[in-house]
C-alpha cells in the first residue's frame, strides 16, 4: 500500500476503530489499560537501564575508565581491591595505563561547636581525580607534596558539602576545620556533582595518608583502583600486557602465594555488575507485557 493511500483511508479507520470500542466498551478500557500500563513500565524500567547500564558514571571518558583486582587465595567474589605498593609497581611499567589512581572511604569526625560530628570522609591519591577528569570549582587540587606518609594537613570538600554545612562560606575556601582533633586547611571544593562511583556519599577528601610505595603495605589489599587508558587503548590490550608485569611482581613478592595475579576490568562492570542482571530481567519482563 503507498504512503498516499495509508493516508487516505485513515479517517476511515479511526471511525471504524471508535465504533468497535464503543460497542465493546469493557473489553476496549481493558486494552487501552493494558497498553497505557506497558508502555509506561517499559519507558520507565528503560529510564533506569539507560542512566545505570548505559551511562551509568557520568565522565567524559568512561568508556576508558577500569579497575584493578589483585586475586589471591580467600579473596573475596563480590568485591574488587588492591594493595597500594602493587598498583604503583603496575603504573611504573605499563605503556597501555594513562593515569592510575586509588582511593576509599575512611571514618573521620569533625569538631563542631555542638561537639564531635561523624564526617563522611575518604581518602584519595591525586592521580585518582586526574584519571577521571575531575574539575575544581574553587581553589586547587591535592598533589603529590601532599603525600607525607602521614594524615595531611589539607582537605578538599565536595561542592554539596560546601552547601550545606557550611552554607557556601567563600571563607571556607583557606580556612580550618578540626578532623580528628587536628587542623586541616581546605584547600579546595570539587565541581558540583562529583560522586566517586563505589563511594558516593563521601562528602570530604583528604590526601592517602601511607605513601604508594611503601612495601610495609604490600599485603594492604583496602584501596579501590580508578584508572584512565590510553587513546585507543582497550581493556583487552591492557589484560595482555599484565601477564608480564605480574609474573614479574609474582616473582618479587609472592612466589609462594598460589595463583596471585590482577585483573583488570572495566570500571563500569564493577560499579554496575550486582544490578546488572535484575535491571535485565525487569526490562524482559516489561518487553512482554
Amino acid at each position: 500500500m503507498s504512503l498516499s493511500a495509508l493516508f487516505r483511508d485513515l479517517p476511515r479507520d479511526v471511525r471504524h476503530a471508535a465504533r468497535a470500542m464503543r460497542s465493546r466498551p469493557g473489553f476496549s478500557a481493558v486494552v487501552v489499560l493494558t497498553l497505557a500500563l506497558g508502555i509506561g513500565a517499559t519507558t520507565a524500567i528503560f529510564s533506569v537501564v539507560n542512566g545505570v547500564l548505559l551511562h551509568p558514571l557520568g565522565f567524559a571518558n568512561e568508556g576508558r575508565l577500569f579497575t584493578l583486582c589483585e586475586q589471591y587465595p580467600g579473596a573475596p567474589t563480590d568485591w574488587c581491591s588492591i594493595a597500594p605498593p602493587t598498583l604503583t609497581d603496575i603504573a611504573d611499567r605499563s605503556q597501555t595505563i594513562q593515569t592510575l589512581g586509588f582511593g576509599r572511604s575512611w571514618e573521620s569526625h569533625m569538631t563542631t561547636p555542638e561537639g564531635e560530628e561523624a564526617v563522611r570522609s575518604g581518602i584519595a591519591t591525586p592521580a585518582l581525580f586526574r584519571a577521571l577528569g575531575v574539575h575544581m570549582w574553587r581553589g586547587r587540587m591535592i598533589d603529590s607534596t601532599d603525600l607525607l606518609g602521614r594524615e595531611s594537613d589539607v582537605a578538599l570538600l565536595t561542592y554539596e558539602m560546601w552547601q550545606s554545612r557550611f552554607h557556601a562560606d567563600p571563607a571556607m575556601l583557606g580556612g580550618l576545620i578540626t578532623l580528628d582533633k587536628h587542623p586541616v586547611r581546605i584547600v579546595g571544593i570539587l565541581e558540583p556533582g562529583f560522586h566517586l562511583p563505589l563511594f558516593e556519599s563521601i562528602e570530604l577528601w583528604r590526601p592517602v595518608h601511607v605513601l604508594p610505595r611503601d612495601e610495609k603495605n604490600r599485603e594492604w589489599r583496602g584501596f579501590v583502583a580508578y584508572g584512565l587508558l590510553k587513546p585507543g587503548r582497550t581493556v583487552g590490550q591492557l589484560r595482555s600486557e599484565l601477564a608480564g608485569i605480574t609474573a614479574s611482581i609474582r616473582q618479587a613478592h609472592f612466589s609462594t602465594t598460589p595463583s596471585w595475579t590482577v585483573r583488570p576490568m572495566p570500571l563500569v562492570d564493577l560499579v554496575i555488575r550486582g544490578v546488572r542482571p535484575m535491571l535485565l530481567l525487569f526490562l524482559g519482563a516489561v518487553s512482554l507485557l
